[in-house]
């Protein structure tokens, strides 16, 4: 196989699962992702985690609404995400600078996004991922020798594609919202109406959401996590549209561009979380044109793992800046400032 380059180079020569290229060892450590890893029990694991986090992020917004302030959400979001990641990866919180923000780790996963296209140690009674890897290797549950190189490379996969997409994909949504007050107010009716007067969104009273599950997925179809798909080699020589293509060749697929196709979505370019009303399509590989998370054997393997605000004072729904940087995840060129208003008595 051909050298890809930065990806060779940061990714410990392609010993990820993202960019390994098809073959044994891709199949192992798909094994180990899929299986092992990120399987339905133990992401369920981790819900402790995500949990406490998202509160921590609460009792923020909480008391920047008191204070009548505004708030960077990116930098809020970024933070979550982190922490979240790196709690279930190494349980251990990545470092936050003194007003509370994560650091150096974001700013080089942004940098290696660009890239593309801190590792710490420590909860105790629960294991972390990389404790997962080791034992399954001590275990002889592998059926291939990791070496230091694979383990790091592996894990450097669940920062990248875990921080940087979960982030940007919230970012997004209250981005559209906030650029989308009808549709912002039809949400916050249905979370009022599901939740009621409990202190907080429970994971059940989610999967009672319908407006938020179609919000969610329009975001990911006008914001896909990464636009081009990762490049992937063809394995035999093929016909597409009347052309020849060789074997070996570099393909990349524009999950942007099918997802704004006319031929398939009406009103592409606009922003309609109605369109997902009664509507099967998912997006779980089964849709080809709607495929945020890949499609195929090489889909994203942490598919599973996955409050009422306004804009800040100066900023309208029209002046809101929603243009994309280059990189291997959508997020917002500009960060994304708001100012929380209490809705709930618990605020």
């Amino acid at each position: 196989q051909r050298k890809r380059t930065a990806a060779d180079i940061l990714l410990y020569g392609c010993k990820d699962l993202g960019f390994a290229p098809h073959g044994e060892y891709w199949k192992q450590i798909k094994k180990i992702s899929v299986v092992e890893l990120w399987n339905h029990q133990r992401v369920q694991s981790f819900q402790f985690v995500r949990e406490e986090e998202i509160e921590v992020v609460i009792d923020k917004i909480r008391n920047v609404c008191l204070k009548g302030e505004s708030t960077n959400l990116t930098e809020t979001l970024a933070l979550v995400s982190n922490n979240i990641i790196s709690r279930c990866v190494l349980s251990q919180k990545s470092e936050e600078d003194d007003d509370g923000q994560c650091n150096k780790f974001w700013s080089l996963s942004k940098r290696l996004m660009v890239i593309f296209t801190s590792f710490c140690f420590g909860d105790i009674n629960k294991k972390d991922i990389i404790s997962i890897i080791f034992q399954l290797q001590k275990d002889g549950m592998l059926d291939m020798d990791l070496t230091q190189d694979n383990i790091k490379a592996i894990l450097l996969d669940m920062f990248l594609a875990g921080i940087d997409s979960s982030a940007s994909t919230v970012e997004w949504t209250m981005a559209e919202l906030l650029k989308h007050p009808t549709a912002m107010k039809k949400l916050q009716e249905e979370v009022r109406n599901v939740v009621g007067n409990k202190p907080k969104v429970e994971m059940e009273d989610i999967n009672k959401m319908s407006c938020l599950k179609c919000v969610f997925k329009e975001t990911l179809r006008l914001h896909p996590v990464a636009p081009l798909l990762l490049p992937r080699h063809t394995s035999a020589t093929v016909k597409v549209g009347g052309y020849d293509i060789p074997s070996n060749t570099t393909v990349l697929i524009n999950a942007w561009a099918i997802q704004r196709e006319p031929k398939w979505w009406e009103k592409p370019e606009e922003f309609i979380p109605e369109r997902f009303e009664n509507n099967p399509i998912n997006f779980i590989g089964e849709d080809f044109q709607f495929i945020p998370f890949g499609v195929g054997r090489r889909s994203c393997p942490g598919l599973q793992f996955g409050v009422a605000s306004k804009l800040a004072d100066g900023a309208t729904a029209d002046n809101l800046d929603m243009t994309e940087p280059y990189g291997m995840a959508v997020y917002r060129k500009s960060p994304l400032h708001i100012r929380p208003l209490a809705r709930f008595r618990t605020l």
